[in-house]
């Protein structure tokens, strides 16, 4: 297990939101942290695999070769949409990991654009088995 820095930044057409925090790698692409009371885990690869326990609960994949669909599990309810990543592009690099997303959410008719980045300072390290 291998602690990282992340950095996260997400933009819609509603505005962006950017914080950091610390995490763990407990083996290559598998990444876990906490914020703001939600838990989530990220597994990167071709695909990305964000998953998210709190107030809003939910597993979103990011996937350019197919449509996905996420359920989110609100505290009034729960919400289904189709997912369509447009692009992702995942980096390994001399000082952590990497992954830029642009993907849409269509819910009920209506598509909201995505633009996510997150980064995994220390991960490269980790990844080699060098930490």
């Amino acid at each position: 297990m291998y602690t990282v820095l992340v950095r996260f930044r997400s933009r819609t057409d509603g505005g962006e939101e950017r914080w950091e925090t610390e995490g763990e790698s407990p083996r290559a692409g598998a990444y876990r942290f906490v914020y703001a009371g939600a838990r989530y885990t990220v597994l990167a690869g071709e695909r990305l695999i964000l998953c998210a326990e709190g107030e809003l609960t939910y597993r979103l994949e990011l996937d350019p070769a197919r449509e996905t669909s996420v359920s989110i599990a609100t505290p009034y309810g729960a919400l289904s949409a189709a997912v369509r990543t447009a692009r992702l592009h995942v980096a390994r690099g001399a000082d952590g990991l990497s992954v830029h997303a642009e993907y849409s959410l269509e819910i009920a008719g209506a598509v909201q654009d995505h633009a996510l980045s997150v980064e995994f300072i220390g991960a490269a390290a980790s990844e080699r088995g060098n930490l």
